[in-house]
């Protein structure tokens, strides 16, 4: 998305960040850790723009 875009302006990537750090930390207080936070494991919806989640491959 971001080679189609460009670079992100901060708001942007405010928007996109804070929602998953949201989620990190309620999954934090339930004891489960994330251990592969990446580029790669951020989703963005284009059609839900900006909203992006984080993928928790199953078994971790």
């Amino acid at each position: 998305m971001i080679a189609r875009r460009g670079r992100l302006e901060a708001k942007t990537t405010l928007r996109i960040v804070e929602p998953l750090v949201r989620t990190l930390d309620a999954l934090h207080r339930r004891h489960i850790t994330h251990k592969d936070i990446k580029p790669r494991n951020v989703m963005i919806d284009e059609a839900t723009w900006p909203r992006a989640r984080a993928q928790c491959p199953r078994g971790q």
